[in-house]
């Protein structure tokens, strides 16, 4: 498997998708996942599919992203 890295527009755009969302909003990833704005820097991931796995991927690379930039990524359940 080759390690990932991500890149900094990736650290951008999620530090961007923090800023532009107030406390309780939403935004709906394509890949299938609900970000939910819990408070001034952290997000809760909703309604997503457990056992696929690009989704699971995709959260665990937005919460590594998430712990370079200071934002909480958490999981609901």
């Amino acid at each position: 498997m080759v390690r990932w890295i991500p890149k900094d527009s990736d650290k951008l755009w999620l530090f961007n998708l923090v800023q532009m969302l107030k406390v309780g909003g939403t935004w709906v990833a394509p890949i299938g996942f609900t970000f939910v704005k819990k408070g001034p820097m952290t997000l809760e991931i909703v309604d997503f599919d457990h056992d696929d796995p690009n989704v699971t991927e995709t959260i665990e690379r937005t919460k590594a992203i998430g712990k370079m930039i200071g934002v909480y990524v958490d999981i609901g359940k």
